[in-house]
């Protein structure tokens, strides 16, 4: 997967400096780390971006947080910090950092103008950044010191694992101001003075170091070089796209994410509608097989037939046989009637009427209760019978119903 890293100029894309302004970047593809710079359209192609915002553009500061997940109190941190800010908290985008034992956190502040225009210029040519982080963050940690990034005409301080601040550009070799006053309210407030000051300065442009730890009496260091190149964002880098700006997923974002449970779930659903089909093939296989040897079996015993359907008809044949041989059927007139005269007797109905008629058994039944149909079902509910209440009339003497009986089997 390839990872682009953007650097946003100085005043893009409020005020910029020039018509074309240039835009670095570092292209990490695989193994393969590439930087160039140039214009906003030239840039190259990339699985996901990291945007570098300067370090004049967020604004770090620690405050008080009320209880919640820091990053879904994206709508109320500036008014968490509204007595420490200048503007209307409405014009300002604030995110949260981690909260400390003391409940506090780091906030970074941003102009809400600012940001969304930067956005809505980088959409213009496909860039949809995942993260944007202040570039102070690119400045390495360093155990009780504040590390100080110097590319001759400015930089900018990481003081902590999430606060960091811009600097201005020092004359004549003097310590930076900003840096002068910072140190000088770490001491006022007795709040994380660091014990020594680590300088990263820019190929060819090294301050006069001797000079800045007579003014800032502290034990300045010389740190690695700074090379733009080669920096990226480390542990505790505060994502600015949070809140309202937090990144929309798109279909092919969640589809990346998402591929494994998906071929999961189609391959389940897959195997399932296989399983089924095969199963269904099978048992449709079985009923014809049967239905043919019962229709092969129906032509043997009776080849001048026509077949309809072999099943019922050799049923029939089979009663016809039984009663040509002096055998009852469960469908004939005695066997019906002996097995309903002991229901209709245990009801207390009275037959009026009966009729029969190739195996289905009629009767007009009378109760000396009121009747309905509904109370008059499980009522008729008699073992090896089927039985139908066709309708259900008041009588003189109670009600009258019609019923259908017909044998189980």
């Amino acid at each position: 997967m390839a990872l682009l890293q953007l650097f946003l100029p100085e005043g893009w894309p409020l005020s910029a400096s020039e018509s074309a302004p240039v835009f670095h970047w570092t292209l990490l593809d695989g193994i393969n780390l590439r930087a160039g710079s140039g214009a906003l359209t030239e840039l190259p192609r990339a699985d996901e971006v990291t945007i570098i915002v300067p370090a004049s553009r967020a604004v770090f500061m620690r405050a008080p947080l009320p209880p919640g997940n820091p990053s879904k109190l994206a709508d109320v941190l500036a008014y968490a910090v509204e007595d420490r800010l200048l503007g209307d908290p409405e014009t300002i985008h604030c995110v949260a950092g981690s909260r400390d034992e003391q409940g506090s956190a780091a906030i970074a502040v941003v102009d809400r103008t600012w940001m969304a225009q930067a956005l809505m210029q980088l959409a213009t040519v496909g860039v949809r950044p995942k993260r944007m982080v202040s570039e102070v963050f690119l400045a390495p940690l360093v155990e009780g010191a504040w590390s100080v990034v110097w590319t001759g005409h400015g930089g900018f301080v990481r003081t902590l694992r999430e606060m960091g601040f811009a600097l201005d550009a020092a004359g004549q070799g003097e310590a930076p101001v900003a840096l002068v006053l910072a140190l000088q309210e770490a001491a006022a407030e007795k709040n994380h003075v660091p014990q020594r000051i680590v300088v990263h300065s820019a190929p060819g442009h090294a301050p006069d170091l001797a000079r800045w730890q007579q003014t800032l009496a502290l034990p300045v260091e010389t740190g690695s070089t700074w090379e733009w190149q080669r920096a990226e964002p480390t542990d505790g880098s505060i994502n600015l796209l949070q809140g309202r700006f937090a990144p929309s997923r798109s279909g092919a974002e969640l589809l990346v994410r998402y591929r494994a449970p998906v071929l999961l779930a189609s391959a389940i659903v897959g195997a399932y509608l296989v399983i089924t089909i095969g199963e269904f093939a099978w048992l449709s296989w079985q009923r014809h097989r049967l239905q043919a040897e019962m229709t092969r079996e129906f032509k043997t015993l009776y080849p001048d037939a026509q077949i309809s359907d072999a099943p019922l008809q050799m049923s029939r044949k089979l009663a016809d046989a039984r009663r040509a041989r002096g055998q009852s059927d469960a469908g004939d007139f005695l066997a019906l009637t002996a097995s309903t005269a002991y229901g209709i007797a245990s009801l207390g109905a009275r037959v009026q009427s009966l009729q029969y008629e190739r195996g289905k058994l009629q009767l007009d039944l009378l109760f000396a209760t009121p009747e309905s149909a509904e109370s008059l079902k499980p009522r008729l509910n008699m073992p090896g019978l089927n039985t139908k209440v066709d309708s259900v009339s008041p009588a003189p003497n109670g009600s009258q119903a019609k019923i259908t009986v017909t044998s189980a089997g």
